[in-house]
């Protein structure tokens, strides 16, 4: 190798390590029965789709109940085919627009229609190995992050944020 190509190597490898730092992985903790993270699902969104954000959704709920359970499977099945912030908009909807209950069969299937999912190989998806797993790794960062109250964001998985204006205060420096 020569020096110059030494050089430009080296450059490209300091570029790559420079710009990583800027980039930031971004957890949000929310529930879908608190009114205050629906009133910030649009600054939520548009964070999550910002170029160096690699975001990280906990929904907190009660493993308990088959319900619950459902709602967060669909969520996830709804992530995994580009479709999570559609459904977690139109759920959101389906409670504090539409009145619905939180996690009842109503709710999920209004939010379902919304996006387009109500069909019998998305619940087959919802049912998967696939999300299954990305629900156990959600509940597995609920566990470590061990949030009393939502909505709650984590930045690099070490710098806590909590309330409304949590999401501001992250991106007020950029």
């Amino acid at each position: 190798m020569t020096l110059k190509y030494k050089l430009k190597f080296r450059f490209i490898l300091i570029t790559l390590l420079v710009f990583k730092s800027f980039a930031i992985e971004l957890t949000e903790v929310f529930s879908f029965t608190c009114s205050h993270c629906y009133n910030v699902e649009a600054q939520v969104e548009q964070a999550s789709r910002a170029k160096d954000v690699t975001f990280i959704p906990v929904p907190l709920y009660d493993q308990q109940k088959l319900s619950e359970v459902a709602a967060i499977n669909a969520y996830f099945a709804a992530i995994s085919l580009g479709k999570g912030n559609l459904f977690k908009r139109a759920y959101f909807d389906a409670i504090f627009i539409h009145g619905l209950e939180a996690y009842s069969k109503e709710a999920l299937i209004y939010a379902l229609n919304q996006c387009g999912l109500n069909n019998k190989p998305f619940f087959e998806l919802a049912g998967s190995k696939k999300i299954i797993g990305m629900v156990n790794y959600a509940v597995s960062l609920a566990i470590k992050y061990n949030v009393a109250s939502t909505p709650t964001f984590v930045v690099n998985g070490t710098t806590f944020y909590e309330g409304e204006n949590g999401i501001q205060e992250i991106f007020a420096g950029s």
